[in-house]
């Protein structure tokens, strides 16, 4: 995988774990189950758009993420840009 590539997944990478973190514990804070569907709506909706802003389809990340599980190299790139993207 090209570096510009892993820079892009790593990137999104960070922001959809910035936004299942966000509404994970927003969720916790409700007991109403429609409210808990909005936020899950809501935070998809999100992560399908970081995911966008790096130029990716949703299919791409998927498919990258998948590459990183079986590759020890690929998914230590992907989480060090991850880690050190303040995009």
């Amino acid at each position: 995988m090209s570096d510009a590539m892993v820079t892009k997944v790593g990137t999104a990478l960070r922001h959809v774990a910035m936004i299942r973190q966000e509404y994970s514990q927003r969720a916790q804070g409700t007991n109403s189950p429609q409210q808990q569907q909005a936020l899950s709506d809501q935070a998809k909706n999100e992560m399908v758009k970081a995911i966008g802003d790096q130029g990716l389809s949703v299919q791409q990340y998927q498919q990258a993420i998948q590459m990183a599980q079986n590759d020890d190299t690929l998914k230590r790139r992907l989480l060090s840009v991850a880690e050190s993207s303040d995009k």
